[in-house]
């Protein structure tokens, strides 16, 4: 069962009201939850005040959902607009990842999804490494996963994942049996000039 959440304590108060980066904004209503994942586990490795700010305090950095990310304007490619360009492809990126994740999401939940845009073109040239929905007997899009576990103190810290996507093949595919159930994990990345294949396999391994 999750731990009510905690009441802010007054230094966190005073950091929220004092939070004016264009690039940061503080959640209204925020209670912090003790309930955790593996990316905050990730992110707490490599900076725990990145992790206190957002999960703690509430207060996080700006992002787009795909209709803003698609109606912006990109800044020409000149010195003078490397800050802007900067900010904009920090924007941009994951607001394209995030879609592409929800169409993949829709697609093996049988929603119609749109092919034709940047997202939809992205998706249906990785839907060519995976199975079709109707070669397989079973799918589960974006299943939950949860698990209490007990810190040194003795306090129990639930944990919570999610699972792309699982599918039980009706038929032999890509070398796998008929009945065989498949964890499929959706990736995707902007470049592969600094793309490392073993820490990817790594990464879905531990997740």
């Amino acid at each position: 069962m999750t731990t009510p959440p905690r009441a802010l304590p007054s230094q966190l108060i005073e950091l929220r009201e004092r939070v004016i980066s264009p690039d940061l904004i503080v959640e209204t209503d925020y209670s912090p939850e003790r309930r955790y994942s593996v990316s905050q586990a990730e992110t707490y490795a490599l900076c725990p005040a990145k992790w206190g700010w957002h999960k703690i305090a509430g207060i996080k950095r700006v992002s787009w959902d795909w209709a803003t990310a698609s109606a912006a304007v990109k800044p020409a490619n000149k010195p003078e607009n490397k800050e802007a360009l900067k900010r904009y492809n920090r924007l941009f990126r994951p607001a394209l990842g995030v879609e592409i994740h929800a169409r993949a999401q829709a697609y093996y939940q049988g929603e119609s999804v749109s092919f034709t845009d940047r997202p939809g073109q992205i998706l249906l040239v990785g839907q060519r490494i995976l199975p079709h929905p109707e070669q397989c007997v079973s799918v589960e899009a974006e299943g939950e996963v949860r698990m209490s576990l007990t810190g040194p103190s003795g306090r129990a810290h639930d944990f919570i994942g999610y699972l792309d996507l699982v599918v039980e093949l009706a038929q032999p595919w890509a070398g796998f049996m008929a009945g065989s159930r498949l964890l499929i994990d959706h990736k995707t990345t902007y470049t592969f000039d600094f793309f490392d294949r073993a820490r990817t396999q790594r990464t879905v391994k531990s997740e």
